[in-house]
């Protein structure tokens, strides 16, 4: 009688850890489901990420204000005939003379050059150096909803 009750307890035993072996079974095939459905999104959320531009706090401007000096450096040739006017202190007339000009004249200075601008940014997350890392994440993510 006693080997019949030990039986019947194992076999109820046997029955009731497959019964939670099953339920366990449906229980991680749902959460794998659910994991490669999970990975799908994340990558459609990579790419759109990807496409989109990366707006900065700064409303996408970059303002410049600010005076820089550049120095200048050079030699200006100058060659060219000037008309002078001049009175003839004899005669009392004027008289026009022909000055011709052939010289070099040496520039060495440094002017302050204001500059007030905005310049807009637009960057696209693809085009940063971690686009490619994003690229690889979500080809990572496409392969593990394929593989579950």
């Amino acid at each position: 009688m006693e080997t019949k009750i030990i039986k019947y307890f194992f076999m109820g035993a046997i029955l009731i850890l497959s019964v939670i072996n099953v339920i366990l079974f449906v229980f991680l095939f749902n959460i794998k489901n659910q994991i490669s459905a999970e990975a799908v999104q994340v990558a459609g959320m990579v790419k759109q990420m990807q496409s989109q531009s990366a707006v900065t706090p700064f409303a996408a401007n970059v303002a410049i204000d600010n005076t820089f000096s550049v120095p200048i450096k050079t030699t200006i040739p100058i060659k060219t005939t000037v008309n002078v006017s001049v009175t003839n202190p004899v005669t009392g007339q004027p008289v026009n003379i022909a000055i011709p000009i052939d010289a070099s004249v040496p520039i060495d200075m440094t002017i302050q050059v204001p500059v007030k601008t905005t310049i807009p940014v637009n960057i696209k997350v693809s085009d940063l150096p971690f686009g490619n890392i994003l690229q690889q994440f979500h080809d990572w993510l496409i392969k593990l909803s394929t593989s579950l």
